[in-house]
């Protein structure tokens, strides 16, 4: 699979200006949200008026009368409401008119980061008065406390409520305020809820199970990026479960919840991150000052968990979303680099960041109240997160098979630069430095095997008159027939060497000295028999003189060597053209 940057470019600026495109609506602040018997769910906010409370003192009483009720205004166009960063508290007003008496309704804050919810529902109280039901909810307060176990907020609204009449929520929040407020029918809440577990449960499913599988790696492998990514992945699952809500949902007792465990599984997450960053692209080795970014990416992390739990959430907040739009740029580029430098596993850790980064680039500049949320944007990070798990997994896997091939190529290498090392250039057979080790070797075997050792010694005969007459080209061809000879009539468990100049040894694993003496005629025979052809036309012959030795319980190498070339050397004295054993 190859994929081209422009091709990523592509993918990117598309997946942007899906997940930026939201629908508007038409502010009808005032006007009474009307419910029909067929429809299930309405938007909330285009008919929601905001009174923003810096001092965060002001009770219903107040806000329901003037001065204060005069001062609501429109909240927002848009299907969302997007307060950004704020340290008021925000009071929200609107009014229901058609609900019907025998339906049951819900009204839905798709939001798990507030802090403090109260709903004030009106409600027809003795003699006709106007009273107000209070629901308090929040993700400060006790999870069992909700009055329906759900991620987000849901609030039930009585269909005997005055129509008319207004509703107030009162929201407040140490951080953003990002919120898509619903009214649902019971049967459409039913479905809703259906299908939001449906799509959570198969997003955790997807990032269990690359968690599990990239775990099984790392204990057959033990390549610590493994378990730096199951981390990573770890640290994601924490993050979105209270990113969420299914933190609460899961660890209704937990001691860590809301704003608190969110910026801190938020800090950790970017350490993890940036860790697993740093580990596959190799950067500390290759690009030291993209190294040095990450580090710092890493300070940034542990600060929001030092500011949270200082308890300084907004700047937690502010910190986090900074981290967020920061690192995914970081990676990009290193990835990039990485690429560029022949790391071809990073194709796919570019491809997974370039698709997390568009909804972490969505989620801080929503979180910051400068993006509208568009209509599948509660579901844009945890998709995003489960796609790049997936393509994670596979540019680990391309890690391996790279790391693999190279692996595999150093050994080629170091095996052929061996060879070389032991391998005489010109003949092909071994070279001395591969006899003295392996000579040593095998006498240590028949030292305690008791097997037989024997040890051929061979030298051509007037070898310096030959090159003298007729060139060391022609020399040179001489060895190479007889390196080629001694192969052909020696057994293939026999180690033949050059020993040095026109000298051949041959090491013989478990032969007794007839049985040697009889691998150096044929040999010798070979060898005289085979004619050669200087150049001047003339054909001419040659012969070897060989000397045999068996080794002897107590031998040293220089000895068992010295008998062999004695004894070859006798056969030379005596005329050459012949084999003695010592």
């Amino acid at each position: 699979m190859t994929l081209k940057p422009k091709y990523i470019g592509l993918i990117f600026w598309l997946m942007l200006a899906c997940w930026l495109g939201s629908p508007e609506a038409a502010s009808q602040a005032g006007s009474p949200l009307v419910v029909h018997p067929e429809q299930d769910r309405y938007l909330l906010a285009p008919y929601m008026e905001i009174l923003e409370d810096p001092s965060r003192q002001l009770t219903l009483d107040q806000v329901s009368r003037p001065p204060w009720s005069t001062r609501f205004h429109p909240a927002n166009d848009a299907p969302t409401l997007r307060l950004g960063l704020t340290n008021a508290a925000v009071w929200l007003r609107f009014r229901i008119s058609g609900l019907e008496p025998r339906r049951s309704y819900y009204l839905e804050m798709d939001s798990a980061q507030i802090e403090e919810l109260d709903a004030y529902l009106p409600q027809t109280g003795a003699g006709g008065a106007l009273e107000y039901q209070t629901v308090v909810a929040g993700s400060s307060h006790p999870f069992k406390g909700r009055p329906l176990p759900h991620r987000t907020f849901l609030i039930p609204i009585r269909s005997g409520a005055p129509p008319g009449d207004d509703f107030y929520l009162r929201l407040d929040n140490a951080g953003s305020l990002i919120v898509r407020p619903y009214l649902w029918s019971e049967q459409g809440l039913a479905g809703h809820l259906n299908r939001d577990n449906l799509f959570f449960g198969v997003i955790y499913g997807v990032l269990v199970a690359m968690l599990l599988t990239n775990l099984f790696f790392f204990v057959a492998l033990r390549d610590p990026v493994y378990i730096l990514y199951v981390i990573y992945v770890v640290s994601m699952l924490v993050f979105e479960a209270c990113l969420y809500g299914h933190w609460d949902l899961w660890l209704p007792g937990a001691v860590a919840q809301g704003q608190t465990a969110l910026w801190m599984a938020s800090g950790l997450l970017t350490i993890f991150a940036a860790q697993f960053t740093r580990s596959f692209l190799r950067t500390r080795q290759f690009s030291p000052r993209l190294d040095k970014v990450f580090l710092a990416i890493m300070a940034g992390g542990l600060l929001v968990i030092i500011l949270t739990l200082a308890g300084a959430v907004l700047w937690s907040t502010i910190a986090t979303h900074a981290l967020g739009l920061a690192g995914p740029v970081f990676a990009l580029w290193a990835a990039v680099q990485a690429w560029r430098r022949g790391y071809w596993p990073a194709r796919f850790f570019l491809l997974a960041w370039s698709v997390l980064m568009v909804a972490t680039f969505q989620l801080a500049v929503k979180g910051l109240g400068y993006l509208p949320q568009a209509l599948s944007s509660t579901y844009t990070m945890p998709l995003a997160t489960a796609i790049e798990a997936v393509l994670l997994s596979l540019a680990l896997a391309e890690r391996v098979r790279n790391l693999r091939h190279r692996g595999e190529e150093a050994a080629r290498r170091e095996q052929r630069f061996q060879h070389m090392s032991m391998t005489d250039e010109l003949t092909g057979l071994y070279n001395k430095r591969f006899f003295d080790s392996r000579l040593r070797g095998e006498m240590d075997h028949s030292q305690r095997t008791g097997q037989s050792l024997s040890l051929l010694m061979v030298d051509v005969d007037n070898f310096k008159g030959y090159n003298d007459a007729h060139g060391h080209t022609e020399g040179d061809k001489v060895l190479r027939i007889l390196a080629r000879i001694m192969l052909e009539r020696i057994r293939a468990g026999d180690y033949p060497c050059r020993y040095g100049g026109d000298e051949f040894v041959v090491i013989m694993p478990g032969t007794e000295t007839a049985q040697a003496v009889m691998a150096a005629e044929r040999v010798r025979t070979g060898f005289h028999d085979h004619p050669f052809q200087p150049g001047d036309g003339a054909t001419v012959w040659t012969s070897l003189s060989a000397g045999i030795a068996q080794w002897q319980p107590g031998d040293s190498p220089e000895q068992f060597t010295n008998r062999a070339d004695a004894a070859m050397y006798r056969a030379k004295r005596d005329g050459g053209n012949r084999c003695a054993k010592s």
